[in-house]
């Protein structure tokens, strides 16, 4: 250490026991009022008792804000850890071709009339491993989280091909059993464009795996992304006619359970208001809902927020699905295989135009249209 950092160590261990301690003593303090007053019937005097005692009470306060602040500082050891930018450009090479990149943080300058005053250009350091072997490895980190019974399916983005690893380490410089739990995901898997790392410090979950509690926060990163840069999903016939599934009930809950709830069953979920309690949900409980659907959650008293149902005969299942779910309703497939040539939307259960709650699953029906038939 420096005489300034360790100036700076001094300072904060020094405070964080202050805090600590005047806590206690403030509720030392309050116990000793609570009871002083008995005292009086052994002809003591409880105003005097209280400033005796409370004025002893503060001195081994500081005492002991001294004693352990002086422990605390023999403990200190300096630790080299490796920034996650480091982290991120290490493995970042492995898929994007085998190239190690110069990391930046900004893009480019602009002056207040948006005029271009300086950019940054990518830079490559050096090739690190073949293009070849970058896409097999690519590759693999797809199948975590889209091959069956991939560690990372977590972190899965209907409509778009993701990349993954999970990591699971522990803390060997600490005593017990402290862990970081991390998950690494990019997209598009076959040309990465965007890379998101989600480490989580010694968390408090009894299910202490990176693919369990870091993945899901990969996962919905992703999922914001990914359409606001303008990338296109591109769903298979499996994910546009996933299974239905008995929406949970969830009235009631806090919001975080509620979030935990439908992410464990692997949906997704809106929340409309500044509540901490859940007071409505569309879907309703129980309804039926296709896999990796979409929960509104209210949690604020009144009307429910509503949309136009956009109008889908013609549209082929990406279009129609791209539209309905852009207008904040969930989507069910029936009818002929969209694998089929010709295969569009031949009817929708809500028509279009009419206002229905943002949630709502609204059912498309396929068929093959012209020359083209089903094998």
């Amino acid at each position: 250490f420096t005489p300034e950092v360790f100036r700076e160590v001094e300072r904060i261990v020094l405070l964080e026991n202050v805090d600590r301690k005047w806590v206690d003593h403030i509720d030392a303090m309050d116990d000793l009022m609570s009871g002083v007053g008995l005292r009086a019937y052994a002809q003591h005097n409880p105003v005097t008792e209280y400033k005796i005692e409370g004025s002893a009470m503060f001195e081994e306060m500081i005492e002991s804000i001294r004693e352990d602040t002086v422990r605390m500082l023999f403990r200190v050891a300096p630790k080299k850890n490796i920034e996650r930018r480091q982290v991120m450009t290490a493995v970042n090479a492995t898929v994007n071709g085998g190239y190690l990149m110069q990391p930046y943080v900004v893009s480019q300058v602009l002056d207040s009339d948006g005029n271009v005053i300086s950019s940054t250009e990518p830079v490559v350091v050096r090739q690190v491993i073949s293009e070849e072997t970058s896409a097999l490895v690519a590759s693999y980190a797809e199948q975590v989280v889209s091959g069956e019974g991939g560690s990372g399916a977590r972190a899965a983005v209907p409509g778009y091909r993701i990349g993954g690893k999970t990591g699971t380490s522990q803390k060997l410089d600490q005593e017990g059993d402290e862990t970081i739990l991390s998950f690494y995901g990019f997209a598009p898997a076959d040309d990465p464009e965007i890379a998101v790392l989600v480490m989580l410090d010694e968390p408090q979950k009894n299910n202490q795996y990176g693919s369990v509690i870091a993945a899901p926060v990969v996962g919905n990163i992703l999922a914001d992304i990914l359409p606001y840069l303008g990338f296109e999903p591109s769903y298979t016939e499996e994910e546009l006619s996933s299974a239905d599934m008995a929406t949970p009930y969830l009235i009631n809950y806090g919001l975080q359970e509620a979030q935990s709830t439908l992410v464990q069953a692997g949906l997704e979920y809106r929340v409309v208001g500044s509540g901490t309690t859940v007071v409505g949900q569309t879907p309703g409980a129980a309804m039926p809902i296709p896999g990796g659907g979409t929960v509104v959650l209210y949690t604020e008293e009144g009307e429910k927020t509503t949309a136009s149902v956009p109008y889908v005969i013609g549209k082929t299942g990406n279009e129609a699905n791209r539209l309905i779910l852009n207008a904040g309703f969930n989507i069910k497939i029936e009818g002929e295989s969209l694998e089929h040539e010709g295969c569009v939307a031949v009817a929708q259960s809500i028509e279009a135009g009419e206002n229905a709650e943002i949630g709502t699953v609204i059912t498309v029906t396929f068929e093959v249209q012209g020359n083209a038939l089903p094998d």
